[in-house]
């Protein structure tokens, strides 16, 4: 059994290293945020379709995921720097 620790510094490792995992996680949680507190503009603007956010802003929308993730890849954004999410009249859910 690997310990706890070991497995962390394997995921560190698998994203570029400790200052790219920190850019990252910082990134994500500053999206998070802006995601939860205009979730209700959001909504009424995006209602069942799937978002991006980058940098505290949607980047793109679609009804579908895969529409969604090529036009991230179009704008030279990377699916695991973008918080993806898609928003519901019913729920909010967040993928990664």
């Amino acid at each position: 059994m690997t310990s706890l620790s070991t497995e962390l510094s394997r995921a560190i490792e698998l994203v570029g290293g400790r200052e790219r995992f920190e850019k990252q996680a910082k990134q994500y949680r500053s999206d998070s945020e802006y995601l939860e507190q205009n979730q209700e503009e959001l909504l009424q603007e995006y209602t069942d379709q799937w978002i991006a956010v980058y940098n505290g802003s949607v980047q793109a929308a679609a009804n579908d995921a895969e529409t969604l993730i090529k036009m991230i890849e179009s704008k030279n954004l990377s699916t695991s720097e973008v918080l993806i999410s898609f928003l519901s009249s019913k729920e909010t859910v967040a993928l990664f």
